[in-house]
């Protein structure tokens, strides 16, 4: 922001203080946004003694005063100020890159600054070499910036794109979903995950709902004021996209699919990982007794559940039946009997004893209602050992025959 507009915004402020507040009211006001104040006498000039206050303040704060004041700020800058500082962040597949590098391309030719889009699928926009993973996108999130999920099958069966989507979905975003041409909208995990299927989305090669989306956009990024060059963005865009192999519809994940994908992986494709290098102790002990048979169904299929549905938060208290509904239909999904929802109690303690999970909202009364994993919990939700699954898929086969009647 230039010198002349940030006096602007300063002198406005103190201006509609001088002529709407007593010396009382200004400090009060200011100190409530942390800005340390003396008592303003009669004799000082009030317009004076706000603009040196001011003076050393950021420009985020000014503006957020300005806000709050209902001041008319004729300044193209304020808007400016804001959208700097908004990134997009694309949460998708790396199976469905070449939708992420379109859409990339797209962005960037109607205006968006490559340096606001984040897309790990591509080195110039994805990870700083040296930087963790997990924790930089963690941060990136936290930035709270303009999410698009890139909604497949694929993403829906990954456990990365799973995690992501419940990290940012916590956050609370600015979000839009756009879906791959082989999305099915009716599909059980699009239905019961953390997004809201109510909310409207588009497939991603419906070019009047692009121009739409595109506009949404102008409240929060910088974009080119030429429609002329849009259209043809968007035209070159969607031809980009017809030349890209036909993916065939899936509605979701199902068993058989896992088993088919299980029963392909080989050892030069898969490494399979025997421990965990978590630092908390109660991780480890989780995954000790997994490898040594000594966790109950329960306690694997409430890992398996939370994956599948990306529920991260479980219910307790007078929200239990609620979630206990929720896997009773997760369960007749994937043909198990209902030893989870059954015992869903059950595994809640057991987790809770083992220090997994931690309370992250309480009643009215002070009383739990659900509890959530512990961060590093999540982090080995990322990145499962293939005993984990395999563990998982005994279990299914061993209970989904409980449920034959023969």
């Amino acid at each position: 922001m230039n010198p002349k507009d940030r006096f602007g915004i300063i002198n406005s402020i103190a201006l509609h203080l001088q002529d709407e507040y007593n010396t009382s009211g200004i400090n009060m006001l200011l100190e409530g946004y942390g800005i340390k104040t003396e008592n303003i006498t009669s004799v000082n000039s009030k317009r004076t003694y706000v603009i040196g206050l001011l003076k050393s303040e950021k420009e985020e704060l000014l503006i957020d005063i300005a806000k709050d004041l209902e001041l008319k700020i004729e300044l193209p800058i304020t808007k400016t100020t804001e959208k700097s500082h908004m990134k997009i962040f694309i949460s998708h597949s790396s199976k469905n890159a070449n939708y992420g590098n379109a859409l990339v391309q797209l962005l960037t030719g109607i205006g968006i600054k490559s340096e606001q889009i984040i897309f790990t699928s591509n080195s110039a926009f994805g990870i700083p070499i040296g930087q963790n993973i997990f924790n930089w996108l963690k941060d990136r999130i936290n930035e709270k910036p303009y999410v698009i999920y890139l909604l497949s099958p694929e993403y829906y069966s990954s456990v990365a794109c799973l995690n992501e989507m419940g990290a940012a979905w916590i956050i609370e975003n600015q979000h839009s979903m756009i879906f791959t041409p082989n999305f099915k909208l009716d599909s059980y995990e699009f239905q019961n995950g953390a997004l809201d299927p109510r909310e409207i989305g588009f497939y991603i090669n419906d070019e009047d709902r692009l121009t739409g989306f595109i506009e949404s956009l102008k409240d929060a990024f910088e974009i080119s004021p030429n429609q002329v060059l849009i259209n043809q963005k968007c035209r070159d865009f969607i031809q980009q996209l017809e030349a890209f192999p036909k993916a065939p519809i899936i509605s979701s994940v199902t068993k058989e699919t896992e088993k088919i994908a299980l029963n392909t992986k080989t050892e030069e494709t898969v490494k399979p990982k025997t421990e965990k290098s978590s630092s908390n102790n109660a991780v480890n002990r989780y995954f000790n007794d997994l490898n040594n048979g000594k966790l109950k169904d329960e306690e694997v299929l409430i890992i398996q559940y939370v994956i599948d549905t990306a529920r991260y938060k479980l219910g307790t208290g007078w929200q239990e039946s609620n979630e206990q509904e929720n896997i009773k239909v997760w369960e007749d999904l994937n043909e198990l009997n209902n030893t989870l929802s059954q015992n869903y109690s059950t595994a809640l303690r057991r987790l809770d004893m083992r220090k997994l999970i931690e309370v992250s909202d309480f009643t009215g009364h002070g009383n739990p209602k659900e509890y959530q994993f512990i961060e590093e919990m999540q982090n080995e939700l990322l990145d499962l050992p293939q005993e984990f699954h395999n563990k998982v898929t005994e279990i299914k086969e061993r209970i989904s025959e409980d449920r034959l009647p023969f």
